[in-house]
């Protein structure tokens, strides 16, 4: 009941102490809607002085469970890549996420809510691990070796320069990635559809890639962007006409909504029979139930450059969002392409942005995108075609069995 937990929130965003204590009320608030493209910004004040933390133990969701990928090499004795974490602050981390993460997380699928609450977030000031910068946090985590152990590690993420077991780990990937794999086989991480330098970049290496016997595109870190821009990155491996997604919005008509006030039966009694679509928009604008729906786009590339014709695997996941799905929806069908891993984060869709008080944003999603057969696509995320999950074994091993499968295929 969003006019009820709207008349809730009030008091509490009221009785908040601080511009932090008030858009941490808010961001709950938002959540509520479980969408992926409605959600809370802090502002800059509030960022810059990185009021939260975490220790040097990155955490993923791996099979259901809160795995450590990585570790600052001082604690890597006593807790290990491979670990399990088991409890946080003497409560299991089932109870721990959904008392004090999940509340805060916006995402809509279920498997990118939990993966989010364990990774976490410290811009946004949540996550497993993840709490006021330089206060400790008490976990019970299963060691590789099956020992038990129990820790308390300092939220210390910000205030000294350490290094990671794994040098793979951390921020600040470039746009676009080349490499050479076994058998000619070009690897191509596109990290962010938001920057249309990666058009320019892809063309930059187009030579190369023509030569390729096939190329992997790995999407796993890619948050989305400009649909535009994902679309020309398409058109570089194919000439066919992209089929899109379709997607509804609420619409509003002042007039319709107040003819509908009249009701069903004053209008059919007023109105001829001929009008009774007029009748049918009128009552569904007064209920505020009226949208308009869009059928899928269809986008001829417009590219004329010599494309890549070499076969194609798309790695996605969970950290797969909004354009970069969009991207993956208007793959064309057939073998040529394939996608391969994880469900996507089911995030797409126009956000409306607004200010808030204290230099913060907000925005909430204004239309419900739809795969090209009408069903949504939030929710569920786009399905790759051949399921594969890095099991907690490759986790310890530092494999990756998505890559690997690509290359097989």
């Amino acid at each position: 009941d969003w006019d009820e937990a709207y008349r809730e929130a009030i008091p509490r965003v009221l009785a908040a102490e601080s511009t932090l204590d008030y858009y941490r009320e808010l961001q709950i608030f938002t959540a509520l809607l479980e969408d992926g493209h409605s959600r809370i910004a802090f502002p800059d004040s509030i960022i810059q002085r990185r009021p939260f933390s975490s220790p040097w133990v990155a955490l993923e969701d791996v099979g259901g469970q809160a795995l450590v990928v990585n570790v600052a090499t001082d604690l890597a004795d006593s807790i290990p890549i491979g670990s399990e974490v088991l409890e946080v602050e003497g409560v299991t981390v089932d109870e721990y996420i959904g008392q004090r993460v999940l509340p805060y997380v916006y995402h809509s699928a279920a498997h990118k809510r939990r993966a989010t609450a364990i990774e976490g977030s410290h811009t946004r000031g949540y996550g497993l691990l993840v709490g006021p910068a330089g206060t400790r946090v008490r976990i019970t985590a299963s060691l590789p070796s099956g020992s038990i152990v129990h820790l308390t590690l300092v939220r210390d993420r910000f205030s000294a320069s350490r290094d990671w077991v794994r040098d793979t780990y951390g921020d600040g990937e470039p746009l676009l990635k080349l490499e050479w794999l076994e058998k000619d086989i070009a690897y191509l991480a596109m990290n962010s559809f938001a920057d249309g330098r990666i058009v320019q970049q892809l063309d930059s290496l187009l030579p190369q890639l023509r030569g390729a016997e096939g190329v992997v595109v790995d999407l796993r870190g890619n948050g989305g962007g400009n649909d535009v821009i994902a679309a020309a990155v398409l058109a570089r491996f194919t000439d066919q006409s992209l089929v899109g997604t379709g997607w509804r919005a609420r619409t509003h008509d002042a007039y319709l909504r107040a003819l509908g006030s009249f009701g069903k039966s004053a209008l059919e009694r007023a109105l001829p029979p001929e009008d009774s679509a007029l009748v049918a928009q009128a009552l569904s604008d007064h209920s505020g139930d009226a949208w308009r729906l869009e059928e899928p786009d269809t986008v001829r590339p417009a590219f004329e450059g010599q494309r890549i014709s070499s076969r194609v695997v798309v790695l996605a996941g969970g950290g797969t969002a909004s354009a970069a799905e969009n991207l993956l929806v208007r793959l064309p069908q057939g073998d040529r392409f394939v996608i391969i891993g994880s469900p996507t984060a089911a995030s797409t869709g126009q956000p409306l942005i607004f200010p808030l008080p204290g230099g913060g944003m907000g925005q909430v999603v204004t239309r419900a995108v739809l795969f090209p057969d009408g069903t949504p696509l939030v929710k569920t995320g786009v399905v790759p075609d051949i399921l594969v999950q890095p099991s907690i074994e490759d986790v310890r091993l530092g494999r990756d069995p998505v890559l690997a499968r690509a290359v097989q295929e």
